[in-house]
């Protein structure tokens, strides 16, 4: 592996690698904390652990290819990524792995991919990760300072959505979530047994998985995540329980398991746990209705044709995400593809230029990956953005 790194300043890049982080290094982090608690108000605060680590180890496989390894300090981490400073620039899209310690076991390669490279002061630039299967921070980071930092977080219900499958015998346990789920827009499956949340996970794509750990039928959560991760499954698993053991909780994180939520739980901490895996919008935690600009764009004898001209589209956008939600059932990459593409083409034209945006980016995930599974989060971040369409500003209907 080439290990020769970019060019660097010597200050205050000499700190890379140390075990103390260079002050003008933390000032920056502490700027960018201090910008996410300004902007709490207008963005869902997904569950990140504060993960400041100098000498991060991160492996680059570069687009035209070969690979290196760059040296990186720790932002926060969560389930689903990291952040991290570099005094470089990484190109958005590569493929890369993060070398992690772990609390106990020592270190892991994490792999997934670079979200976004943005320059912040220098040649610092924050990067964004995104890793390929959900993580459990809780092997790297202490436990305590999960808690701490999940009691901060307060979530509000309306940015909650996705399809969460949930595996519980007890009809009672199946009430209190569903009833904690109420506020939301989180569409809830429920299976009694791991065959059944077998044969609903092939029939239907879920955002994420709840399990509990004990059945009365002798069946082991962790052997209904081992067997559900075996399909191919590759998204969150949060087990839920009121077991003290820790080898069977030891076991649940060995099978695939992305986190564990303690039984009792208050509404507030499952909001949490899953804010962190669910997102209504794929990381836009509006849930405003989508307008189209074209009512800002017309004068106000124009609105009556405007309406009518934005409203049919509308008809047509609602049988297509019923068309798109049976091509992703079916696996149906090709006419998945197809469907992004008509909105690609025209959504912009009907004044919903955000939606061609997506489109864009889902098609472009899909042709990198060639999977629908790996494309997930471009393709849901999608969906979900056309659900928000609008017919005119005053309507309170969606596709």
């Amino acid at each position: 592996m080439d290990t020769k790194s970019p060019h660097r300043p010597a200050s205050p890049s000499s700190a890379v690698g140390n075990s103390q982080i260079d002050p003008t290094v933390l000032a920056i982090l502490d700027r960018l904390d201090e910008q996410d608690e300004e902007n709490a108000q207008n963005k869902r605060k997904e569950v990140r652990l504060p993960y400041r680590r100098a000498g991060l180890r991160l492996c680059v496989t570069h687009p035209g290819g070969g690979t290196a390894e760059r040296e990186v300090i720790g932002r926060n981490l969560s389930l689903q990524g990291a952040a991290v400073l570099y005094d470089g620039f990484l190109h958005p899209g590569t493929k890369c792995q993060l070398v992690l310690s772990k609390r106990v076991g020592g270190q892991e390669q994490i792999r997934g991919r670079l979200r976004y490279c943005r320059h912040i002061q220098g040649a610092y630039h924050l990067i964004g990760l995104e890793f390929d299967d959900p993580i459990a921070p809780k092997l790297y980071v202490d436990p305590s300072v999960w808690a701490s930092v999940a009691k901060e977080i307060t979530i509000n219900p309306s940015s909650l959505g996705g399809s969460l499958l949930v595996i519980d015998d007890l009809p009672m346990n199946l009430a209190v979530l569903t009833r904690y789920l109420q506020a939301t827009a989180v569409k809830v499956t429920g299976a009694n047994t791991g065959a059944e949340a077998l044969t609903a996970s092939r029939a239907s794509r879920f955002d994420a998985i709840v399990t509990e750990l004990n059945f009365d039928n002798g069946e082991r959560g962790e052997q209904i995540i081992v067997r559900i991760r075996e399909t191919g499954f590759r998204g969150p698993i949060i087990v839920t329980s009121a077991e003290n053991n820790t080898e069977r909780i030891a076991a649940a994180w060995a099978a695939g398991a992305s986190a564990v939520l303690a039984k009792p739980f208050t509404r507030e901490r499952l909001f949490s746990t899953l804010a962190s895996v669910l997102s209504r919008s794929g990381g836009s935690d509006s849930d405003e209705l989508l307008h189209s600009s074209l009512f800002e764009e017309q004068n106000e004898k124009d609105q009556p044709g405007t309406a009518s001209f934005v409203a049919t589209y509308i008809d047509h956008v609602k049988e297509l995400l019923a068309d798109f939600e049976r091509a992703m059932k079916e696996d149906d990459l090709d006419r998945v593809r197809k469907i992004c593409l008509t909105f690609k083409g025209n959504a912009a034209s009907y004044g919903f230029p955000r939606v061609s945006e997506l489109a864009e980016k889902a098609i472009t995930a899909l042709d990198s990956s060639g999977s629908i599974d790996e494309a997930m989060h471009e393709l849901r971040q999608f969906e979900v953005t056309c659900m928000r369409m609008s017919r005119a500003p005053d309507s309170t209907k969606r596709p």
